[in-house]
């Protein structure tokens, strides 16, 4: 997370400077992504976090997407924000006891840092449209974040005017039946009432604990 991160503040820096700063941040960022996002079937990055997903990757590869000309890494934000979506409870906060990373120790994490992601995609995705709606009412939520993104890029202007069209205020989703095969996570919610059976400690495989181990030993 932290190399796509430090990737697109060298593209978004040479976009800023021009010349060969520009090619070379290009160059370095370009050979980095060659060794693939660490993405699974799911959508759920290597880390299983939703803090570092919202506060690190989803952000960075949404900006070198933007400045290198890379749909897929778009595609790839998208798939992540719906399996978050599928993790969410009616609350407002998304599981994280699957995480690799320090929420796993923490509780729920709040949907409302997703909210400029989601707006990215809502004016043309029902499904992000509705996280949108759900995250703008959610624990976390930085307004602060969500106007300067509405001035800075018009995918996020153009979602929150058509969150801000669906009048009805927003409910969670009606029905979650989900198993995450790699993350050894299954997700069940009727929209009332939710569950998590999970079964996807690293510990049996290292037998360790550690920084960038899922490590909740039980069911």
């Amino acid at each position: 997370n932290h190399r796509w991160e430090i990737a697109s503040a060298l593209v978004a820096a040479g976009d800023i400077h021009g010349g060969t700063l520009a090619e070379s941040a290009t160059l370095r960022a370009r050979d980095w992504l060659g060794e693939g996002v660490d993405v699974d079937s799911d959508g759920l990055y290597s880390e299983r976090s939703p803090n570092y997903a919202a506060n690190v990757s989803n952000p960075a590869l949404l900006t070198l997407a933007q400045h290198l000309g890379r749909p897929d890494l778009v595609s790839i934000v998208h798939r992540n924000l719906h399996a978050h979506l599928d993790l969410t409870s009616p609350d407002g906060g998304v599981e994280t006891i699957h995480s690799r990373r320090q929420d796993q120790f923490g509780g729920p994490f709040p949907l409302g840092p997703f909210a400029t992601q989601f707006a990215v995609f809502a004016d043309g995705c029902a499904r992000c449209r509705h996280g949108l709606r759900r995250a703008l009412v959610a624990p976390g939520l930085e307004p602060a974040d969500v106007l300067t993104q509405s001035v800075l890029d018009e995918r996020v202007a153009a979602g929150l005017a058509a969150a801000e069209r669906d009048s009805q205020p927003p409910e969670p989703d009606q029905c979650v039946d989900r198993w995450f095969a790699g993350t050894r996570l299954w997700r069940h919610s009727d929209g009332r009432n939710w569950i998590s059976l999970y079964a996807g400690s690293d510990v049996p495989a290292t037998g360790r604990i550690g920084s960038g181990l899922a490590t909740n030993p039980t069911f």
